[in-house]
């Protein structure tokens, strides 16, 4: 289960009060992995960005090639 709370300060702050509401609620209901959404998305994205990394560094290897075959 998931919850997602928007707030308008620092997120981070909200941490506590979410756990207190979430155990007035259900105090049996653990709750755990608390990040903000610019975490998640980061962590989400990571994969991604190194293989487009990766590629641009190959690209650019081959574009330093071709100048140097062609001047060659």
């Amino acid at each position: 289960m998931f919850l997602i709370a928007r707030a308008s300060s620092n997120p981070a702050a909200l941490e506590g009060t979410i756990r207190a509401a979430v155990h007035q609620v259900d105090p049996s209901q653990p709750v755990s992995d608390l990040k903000t959404m610019d975490d998640r998305v980061t962590i989400s994205m990571g994969p991604r960005r190194s293989a487009v990394a990766l590629l641009s560094v190959f690209a650019a290897m081959a574009l330093t090639l071709a100048a140097v075959a062609c001047s060659a």
